[in-house]
């Protein structure tokens, strides 16, 4: 709520649930709360464009991609801006944040 108070044009929620959560108390809540909201699912199985415009929304620094195969990372090359690191990842790997 702060955020949304204070920085109402930069901040924005992006809920990624079951659109029926929505009629849940707290879940009703939050979105009144966040005036600025965007639904796009990110969860579990993103669509390319998707992805896309959370990583266009979120404007990360570095950026790692979770659940790719070699053979879907041949044809779901994302177009992302220039300043941003993709970190790959192996299972087993570890990344210190």
């Amino acid at each position: 709520k702060k955020y949304f108070d204070e920085y109402p044009e930069e901040t924005i929620l992006i809920y990624s649930m079951w659109s029926g959560y929505r009629s849940l108390p707290g879940v009703k809540k939050l979105l009144d709360i966040a005036k600025n909201h965007e639904t796009i699912h990110v969860s579990g199985h993103i669509t390319k464009e998707d992805l896309e415009k959370v990583i266009g929304m979120v404007k990360p620094e570095k950026l790692m991609i979770h659940h790719i195969s070699d053979a879907e990372k041949e044809n779901t090359e994302l177009n992302l801006p220039t300043d941003i690191k993709l970190m790959n990842i192996l299972d087993g790997e570890f990344v210190e944040l």
